[in-house]
């Protein structure tokens, strides 16, 4: 028994010297609680509320003597694993052991009390009792563990069962992917294989589990299996277990064709080290051939656009010649009128007849002209030559190019100040022909309105930038017209091309020019409002390359 645990005695009796004897010999002996009772209802109402581990009753009490007062407490749950001992007369005893056995007592006690043997006793009951807690937290402890092993074994049945069935999950998916899957240990050896697999390869999974790589992916090429695949990067990283991609390998199929594959090689991750590697491949036979067939479709296409290049060079310059002759002998046939001395009325009609040649061809040499920039800048033989460019004095020209357009549509054309000593290193000649191009295109498009050419300098992006601005009131265009006036051969609309005329390579050639010159185009515009096209340059020292 513990001498550090304090149990607590629950003593009744009605005699009151004989309670106090008792008591008094307990706690000569042993480290416990006494409680009293004087009468059987007294000590139940003790029991209901206190914690009592041994209970010492007389049998011999008025009202309810201790066999009944015994029976009480066997009947309770809360009280009926508490041990009693009876207390009985010496002389009575043995007519009350039969009885008191048959209630539940675990022993008796005769009066006169033997102070030995009341100490014996005790000692023996109580640790009897610890005895029995302690079973009872064993069992209570048992039985906790016993449950908690219980819903362990039923977790782990689940896990188990979701586990089984996940790796049939997995093992339907290998089985129906469509991609080639296998694994191989670090002896290059396959372990697994898919269907899918081993269909691409000409084979069963049975025949290919457990075959060598080298047997598999060079089977048929006539060399020392061996040899032939022991150096490859694709069977190294096998060996080492590396990750390796590759979408230009042959494989070689059963019937001793080759097919390429897209492949990947990823290494698989043991409980230690590199415990092998996992291959996916497809056979990209068909995007192989798609590949080819469109390498094939970009060289004819290129040859026919080439070609094409070179009919328009040639017969730009083939038409320009006799237009030269045309535009030159209508000059000549005007001066030689205005010395002939003849009627006002039939030199007058004459020479509006040689004006009208003379517009014709030359807007038909324009045109040839821009078909020759198309050519030159689709074969990339467009050169781009740098120099000073006063840029008041480009104006300046533009202006007085398009002066006379500006006049036949009523239009006003206004001009920026532009300080003289602004200069810009740039190509000339393809300027002067964006913003002729721009101009004109307002004037044509502009009727009793006004037009305005402007010039600023922008910093974006940490670069310097001259912007020409071409602003007009004219007709203007929609979003939707605006996302193709870039592209060639394209107009706002057909119903534009039949009023103004035009066959949409100016805008094209003017933006591929400001590229060509390291710079930009854009436009904002709105319908009915009119429109206003910006072309930025880079400005650049005369040391700047484009």
């Amino acid at each position: 028994m513990s001498d550090n645990r304090n149990y607590t005695i629950l003593i009744v009796d009605d005699n009151r010297n004989n309670l106090f004897t008792l008591r008094t010999l307990i706690l000569q002996h042993l480290q416990t609680n006494i409680l009293e009772a004087n009468s059987g209802q007294e000590a139940l109402s003790i029991l209901m509320t206190e914690c009592v581990e041994l209970i010492i009753l007389d049998i011999q009490m008025p009202e309810m003597d201790g066999f009944e007062t015994a029976s009480i407490i066997r009947s309770i749950q809360q009280t009926q694993h508490i041990p009693i001992v009876f207390l009985t007369a010496a002389y009575k005893s043995m007519e009350f052991q039969t009885k008191g056995y048959s209630i539940g007592a675990v022993d008796y006690l005769t009066k006169p009390i033997d102070t030995a043997q009341l100490v014996n006793r005790l000692h023996l009951y109580l640790r009897f009792i610890e005895n029995e807690q302690q079973t009872h937290v064993l069992e209570q402890r048992v039985q906790e563990r016993t449950a908690e092993l219980a819903k362990a074994n039923d977790y782990l049945s689940e896990a188990y069962g979701e586990l089984e069935q996940l790796g049939h999950y997995n093992e339907l998916i290998l089985e129906t992917v469509s991609d080639g899957i296998c694994s191989f240990n670090l002896l290059a050896e396959i372990t697994f294989i898919n269907p899918s697999a081993a269909q691409m390869l000409g084979y069963s999974t049975k025949e290919l589990v457990g075959q060598p790589a080298c047997y598999l992916f060079c089977q048929h090429t006539g060399v020392n299996l061996q040899d032939a695949f022991m150096n490859a990067p694709f069977y190294q990283a096998i060996l080492k277990g590396h990750t390796y991609e590759s979408d230009n390998m042959l494989f070689y199929h059963k019937n001793g064709h080759t097919f390429p594959v897209d492949c990947a090689l990823i290494p698989l991750e043991g409980s230690d080290n590199k415990a092998g590697t996992v291959l996916t491949f497809n056979d990209i036979t068909k995007r192989k051939q798609a590949e080819h067939m469109l390498t094939e479709a970009k060289e004819k296409a290129e040859q026919a656009n080439q070609a094409k290049s070179n009919f328009l060079a040639n017969m730009s310059h083939e038409l320009r010649t006799p237009l030269n002759a045309i535009i030159g002998y209508s000059e000549i046939l005007e001066e030689d009128i205005e010395e002939i001395e003849t009627y006002l009325e039939d030199k007058t009609v004459c020479l509006q007849d040689l004006t009208h040649i003379q517009n014709s061809a030359k807007h038909l040499l324009s045109l040839i002209n821009d078909v020759l920039d198309v050519s030159k800048i689709e074969s990339g033989k467009m050169d781009v030559i740098n120099e000073q460019v006063q840029v008041s004095a480009l104006l300046n020209t533009i202006l007085e190019q398009s002066m006379s357009l500006a006049i036949d549509k009523s239009n006003h054309l206004n001009i920026s100040d532009v300080d003289d000593s602004l200069y810009l290193y740039t190509d000339r000649a393809k300027l002067n022909q964006i913003l002729l191009n721009l101009v004109s295109n307002a004037c044509k498009f502009t009727d009793h309105g006004e037009i305005w050419m402007m010039v600023s300098t922008i910093q974006n992006a940490g670069k310097d930038w001259l912007c020409f601005a071409i602003s007009d009131t004219g007709i203007g265009m929609s979003p939707e017209q605006q996302q193709n006036l870039f592209n060639i051969f394209t107009q706002v609309d057909t119903s534009t091309t039949r009023k103004y005329g035009g066959t949409g390579l100016g805008l094209h050639i003017c933006k591929q020019f400001s590229e060509i010159m390291g710079g930009y185009i854009e436009v904002d515009s709105e319908l009915n409002i009119g429109s206003t096209f910006r072309v930025y340059l880079p400005f650049m020292s005369e040391q700047t390359e484009i």
